[in-house]
């Protein structure tokens, strides 16, 4: 929950969101939620409050920005309940998962070093590979659009560097 300043508007006092409050809730609540910490959230100033109200922001983190959809879902009194989700972002760690998955089914048993915590959906990942399986280390390129596809390339030796190989 969040507190609601009431803020003086024409016809006396109406509430209305603090777009400071909310953009201080959305780092509290979003950072926690993608594995990332949030640099910076521009919400509107002085949106009415009511019930249903959907409140488009703008977040960045590692130099990636992206919308944020705050749902007013419940009103009591001079506090709000709100839903907070991304609907352009992919949070890699849970990206690799997947993939590690599929490929325990193919009988590989992989180890990831990902240089990127978020991406936006529709966007590559690329992460550095190592397997039992594999003759050194690779680079896996993943595709985030709709289904998961992945294929197997060498590192770049700048690569290679950052994996600390």
């Amino acid at each position: 929950m969040m507190a609601l300043p009431c803020l003086l508007g024409a016809a006396g006092c109406k509430k209305k969101v603090d777009g400071q409050a909310l953009e201080q809730e959305i780092v509290a609540k979003l950072g926690p939620q993608l594995h990332t910490a949030i640099d910076k959230v521009d919400c509107p100033d002085g949106v009415k409050a009511e019930k249903g109200k959907v409140i488009a922001c703008t977040a960045s983190t590692d130099g990636l920005s992206f919308v944020v959809e705050t749902t007013i879902t419940e009103m009591e009194g001079s506090r709000l309940q709100l839903s907070i989700e991304t609907k352009d972002v992919v949070i890699v760690d849970k990206l690799m998962v997947e993939v590690t998955k599929k490929l325990n089914e193919m009988g590989k048993h992989p180890t990831f070093k990902c240089w990127r915590k978020l991406v936006k959906l529709g966007d590559t990942v690329e992460c550095g590979v190592t397997a039992p399986e594999l003759e050194g280390a690779k680079k896996i390129v993943v595709n985030t659009s709709g289904t998961i596809s992945w294929k197997i390339e060498e590192l770049t030796e700048s690569e290679a560097l950052k994996m600390q190989l």
